[in-house]
């Protein structure tokens, strides 16, 4: 069990890596309005101070009309013993995954490195090291799928491969279905068909009902009780969620935080403490891509898979000639899969099925900006994880992007 549980854990590390190797400190501060609203649980205090310690603060921090912190400003311990003092609720704080960098993450959202205790240095390889924080400790989590009696649940998925189920953007082998419309539950039991029938009604403005029903086996746990009044996206039974529905429903932070809150689970419920930001760094990964379902003017095709840099640049593109841009939604995506979508067509074919991305690149006329570290080795180029080299890489990205002025005078005197 243990050898094959070394490969095991060893190959995620490796998707993991080819996932985000390219998530890279790039810029000091991306300007986002958004981040993540962390509220203290009054059972696990320390879990609280766990996730807000060594994040820069989104929102000034008031408390009773007096400011106690302002924003911009990171949370040490010093301040959380203050924060402690003024027993402050809620902080909301920047996050990975909330960062709006076009490339990587920057150094606000993604505060303190862990290794040091300092500020984050620009051309930090964050992506690798999440991947290996993650990884490593992959061997001591448990292979075992844990065996029940019972009718319908026979097994629940628990340690690795239920780590590798939510990065996969896997269906669990029992999930939980979530409704989708906020109402009153009625519950009827049927014997004969060993299931219960969930009926969830919502009355609107208007008057008029709208009903959904679910049938579930009776093995399975019910979340709900008869009566209950339940909001959209509420898990009726025991069981994994899939991820598109949360998404679909609850939308894509919501989703983002579930993926986060349940791989930590099987962490710590293995006494392993993995912070945070690294797994934020991965999901944020996940989650960078747009389905495109109308492409407009766009050179895109529908149903493309797109990252959400090149949907944004190629939209603005087209707006600015007057076409119609695309609209796409953000989805998430398993991490194998994730890789092979990767922007660069370098990377791509490095991780598997080569041959499949290497025509698919060079049918599309596909150019490689090399911006991430694999690509970078491949060609035998430095790799930018310092500030001279993201500067210089960045920099002649975002010139060949058009979305930058020129950067020296022979490129200027070419532009006149």
């Amino acid at each position: 069990d243990s050898a094959l549980k070394t490969a095991d854990a060893g190959y995620l590390t490796r998707r993991l890596v080819d996932v985000a190797h390219d998530m890279i400190v790039w810029e000091e501060d991306c300007h986002t309005q958004d981040g993540l609203k962390i509220i203290k649980d009054k059972n696990d205090s320390e879990r609280f101070k766990e996730k807000i310690k060594g994040r820069f603060l989104l929102k000034p921090i008031v408390n009773n009309g007096k400011l106690i912190v302002d924003k911009d400003k990171v949370i040490d311990d010093n301040l959380l013993s203050i924060l402690e003092k003024e027993k402050v609720e809620e902080v909301v704080i920047r996050s990975p995954l909330t960062c709006q960098s076009p490339h990587g993450v920057c150094q606000k959202c993604y505060g303190v490195d862990l290794s040091n205790n300092q500020i984050v240095s620009i051309g930090a390889p964050v992506g690798v090291i999440a991947a290996q924080s993650i990884g490593e400790p992959g061997t001591q989590l448990t292979m075992r799928v844990r065996h029940f009696g019972g009718i319908v649940i026979s097994d629940v998925t628990q340690g690795l491969p239920r780590v590798e189920e939510l990065f996969e953007a896997r269906t669990p082998k029992i999930v939980s279905p979530i409704s989708e419309i906020s109402g009153k539950v009625s519950i009827k039991e049927d014997r004969e068909k060993e299931s219960y029938y969930v009926k969830i009604t919502s009355v609107n403005t208007d008057g008029t009902t709208k009903d959904e029903e679910f049938i579930i086996p009776l093995g399975q746990k019910l979340k709900v009780k008869d009566g209950q009044l339940v909001a959209a996206g509420t898990p009726l039974a025991e069981g994994g969620l899939n991820i598109n529905d949360v998404v679909a429903i609850r939308g894509i932070k919501e989703a983002q935080i579930y993926l986060l809150e349940e791989i930590q689970k099987v962490y710590r419920s293995q006494g392993i403490t993995i912070h945070d930001k690294h797994f934020e760094t991965i999901i944020k990964k996940m989650s960078d891509k747009v389905i495109i379902e109308d492409e407009g003017d766009t050179e895109f095709i529908k149903n493309e898979i797109v990252s959400r840099i090149r949907f944004r640049e190629e939209n603005k593109k087209v707006l600015a000639q007057g076409g119609q841009p695309a609209i796409g939604k953000v989805t998430i995506l398993g991490i194998s899969k994730a890789a092979s979508f990767s922007d660069s067509w370098l990377s791509s074919a490095s991780f598997e099925q080569t041959t499949n991305a290497l025509s698919s690149a060079a049918i599309k006329g596909q150019i490689d900006y090399l911006l991430g570290l694999k690509e970078n080795v491949i060609i035998g180029r430095l790799i930018p994880t310092n500030k001279e080299l993201v500067e210089k890489y960045y920099r002649k990205f975002l010139d060949q992007y058009g979305n930058n002025q020129p950067t020296n005078k022979k490129q200027e005197e070419e532009k006149a």
